[in-house]
């Protein structure tokens, strides 16, 4: 793996029970991109980011992460769709001793963290006394509170309201540009993917074969305001067309 590159797929075979996914699948993200990827249903995206996270192992080829050490499994976190927060534990207690193994982080880090994503006043509340948002805002503070140089996403929006989801694309832009890491999105919805990406994967119909890589050059920060601009417009149709390609049930 080159030095500019976080994460490399190479000829990655995978399956379920005779069913191919993935077929000689080569991807390479570089380390500090945001990349989210899109496709059809069943195609392979969340997969994707469990041979990232290691939780599955490919059938062939190899999969490579930026630190292939000891200490990888700290520096990768995953944030998986139908995430939840210890229900015993305050939110407190969620960020500082549920967000990873021993050494715990400081409680300096933990305030910082929570200030950040807007939780530090219900920092002595349990997840059963928190909003949909809130929760979501909790996930994040436990992977970020660990300075990932990965964040892996599964679609962490999509059980949002309109407005709620606003506020995480802004939160969410701000904490990665601070942090600096290397994000893989899974999602649906194509304007998130256009607004939060530096780079967008749309993969075929099963098997996936090497996806189509569409570079997202609008400047930062990215507002709602975007979806006027005819960059956006060209970037929108372009991926459209290709999952069109792909899925007659695809749509915008």
């Amino acid at each position: 793996m080159d030095s500019g590159t976080m994460i490399k797929l190479s000829d990655v075979n995978f399956g379920y029970e005779g069913h191919r996914v993935l077929e000689k699948v080569n991807i390479d993200i570089p380390a500090g991109r945001i990349v989210s990827i899109l496709g059809p249903s069943g195609c392979g995206k969340s997969t994707v980011l469990r041979l990232i996270s290691h939780l599955e192992e490919p059938l062939g080829g190899r999969v490579a992460t930026g630190n292939n050490n000891s200490l990888e499994k700290q520096q990768l976190r995953f944030l998986i769709q139908d995430f939840d927060a210890y229900p015993w534990y305050t939110v407190w207690q969620n960020v500082k001793l549920a967000s990873g193994p021993k050494p715990y982080p400081s409680d300096q880090l933990v305030s910082q963290i929570l200030d950040e994503v807007g939780l530090l006043n219900q920092k002595n509340r349990y997840p059963s006394e928190l909003s949909g948002g809130m929760r979501k805002r909790l996930g994040l503070a436990r992977c970020l509170v660990r300075h990932p140089s990965t964040l892996l996403l599964d679609e962490p929006f999509s059980s949002l309201d309109v407005d709620t989801r606003w506020d995480m694309y802004d939160l969410l832009q701000r904490l990665l540009l601070e942090n600096r890491c290397t994000v893989v999105m899974v999602t649906h919805d194509i304007h998130e993917a256009i607004l939060l990406s530096d780079n967008i994967l749309v993969f075929s119909k099963p098997p996936v074969t090497t996806p189509h890589s569409i570079e997202v050059t609008l400047k930062r920060p990215r507002t709602e305001a975007i979806a006027e601009l005819p960059e956006y417009a060209a970037i929108r149709h372009t991926v459209i067309e290709h999952l069109k390609s792909q899925s007659p049930r695809a749509t915008p």
